[in-house]
């Protein structure tokens, strides 16, 4: 018999998964590990480089994979420490 890890100080992040950004391919391969992750019954952040289309799409991902049936330990939010790249083309102002 496998020994668990402890529950109180064992933590799992995924930092950027990409799961609700809409490309299928990407959320098939995280299908199955969402599943797994939910039912090991451990604390699970996912961080998201934005809040228009990545965070909207994760909580989609979840509201419909599991029907609102998780446990919300920390509601999205703004993270203070972001840091903001702007690509411009070649010669452009930026």
């Amino acid at each position: 018999m496998k020994e668990r890890l402890p529950e109180t100080n064992t933590l799992f992040i995924g930092f950027n998964p990409g799961f609700g950004s809409g490309y299928d391919k990407l959320l098939e391969s995280w299908s199955l590990d969402l599943v797994m992750l939910v039912n090991l019954n451990y604390k699970v952040f996912f961080t998201q480089a934005n809040d228009f289309s990545d965070l909207r799409g994760e909580c989609r991902v979840f509201e419909k994979l599991f029907e609102n049936k998780i446990n919300v330990t920390l509601s999205p939010t703004e993270n203070p420490f972001r840091a903001v790249t702007i690509y411009t083309e070649e010669g452009a102002v930026g």
